[in-house]
């Protein structure tokens, strides 16, 4: 266990009493119920409200060993909590890699990335797929398909992670992805525009893994995206496709945040005013002059590829890499 003065002792009495009876078990894992456990903590009036939710959320993790298998143990630094089934080498490496990309991203996103939030980042990597998908299932709407992934940020009630397992390598990217979106998670941002920046910091975080443009990957894009799939791509929908659709959006939208972030100050300007509601076509209009469609024409020639929102709805969701 890494050492920080600030970081709770194991299962604190007050996190008990707060955990008390809001921890359903609807599964094999305990799903708190943290719109009551957020109201009770307010009603305590805590002097150290990052401290109560940090004792809270070892007692979670603990809860969510004990029910995941022998083989989990959970361990923590600064601003990470982790529980998984590594080594004890392994468990450190990856949470000095985890703030060392909390580190970076804040640089690399100032005046955006939030950091001000209460307790910990929590990250629940389990030691096959089978448990990773059966934990984030009931995270989506019944029926809904979703794309497979290599780790998602589940931003409902306590913003956490889930990793399915991986070299310890490859889970450094997933980290850097999912903790983007978390640092992100305050602002209302375009699915699109979310991935787009998660995307390019990871691979700005771990080169190793740096996404690159393969052969052909232009004429792609041009056979897949038309006047209705690009609509998929603005509400969000693509990035949850079960076909190649997701990859080709992902690809999407890397390229194209690496170009509209050339002026950081109006891209910062940009992504502070983007919502989910329009894909971001007013703060581009407002900020580049122009709508968000003239960026794709290098790519997919000239069309109509402006977001229009009375052709989708938007469903907010988990963000998976």
């Amino acid at each position: 266990m890494m050492s920080d003065p600030e970081s709770p002792q194991p299962i604190a009495q007050r996190a008990s009493a707060l955990l008390a009876d809001l921890i359903a078990r609807a599964d094999r894992y305990p799903r708190p119920k943290w719109d009551e456990i957020a109201e009770r903590i307010a009603q305590t009036e805590p002097t150290n409200e990052h401290a109560v939710w940090w004792d809270v959320a070892l007692g979670w993790v603990e809860q969510h060993c004990a029910a995941a298998g022998k083989n989990y143990w959970c361990t923590y630094s600064q601003n990470f909590l982790l529980a998984s089934p590594l080594s004890k080498r392994q468990a450190e490496n990856l949470l000095v890699f985890s703030e060392r990309a909390r580190r970076g991203i804040t640089k690399a996103l100032v005046g955006l990335a939030g950091t001000y939030g209460f307790g910990p980042h929590v990250v629940l990597l389990f030691a096959t797929e089978e448990e990773y998908y059966d934990y984030i299932g009931p995270f989506y709407p019944d029926g809904a398909h979703y794309a497979a992934s290599s780790g998602v940020h589940l931003d409902h009630g306590y913003g956490h992670f889930a990793l399915p397992p991986a070299e310890t390598d490859f889970l450094e990217s997933v980290v850097a992805h999912e903790l983007t979106h978390a640092l992100v998670s305050h602002l209302p941002l375009p699915r699109w525009l979310n991935e787009g920046m998660a995307v390019n910091l990871e691979s700005a975080l771990c080169p190793r893994f740096a996404r690159k443009l393969e052969l052909g990957w232009l004429e792609r894009h041009q056979i897949w995206w038309d006047s209705e799939s690009v609509q998929k791509y603005w509400s969000g929908q693509a990035f949850r496709s079960p076909d190649k659709l997701s990859a080709l959006s992902y690809e999407l939208a890397w390229v194209t945040v690496r170009s509209l972030a050339e002026n950081y100050e109006v891209f910062r300007l940009f992504v502070s005013e983007a919502t989910y509601e329009d894909a971001g076509q007013s703060a581009s209009h407002l900020h580049f002059g122009h709508g968000l469609g003239l960026h794709f024409e290098p790519i997919l020639g000239e069309g109509n590829w402006d977001p229009d929102p009375s052709a989708w709805s938007y469903e907010k969701s988990a963000d998976a890499a």
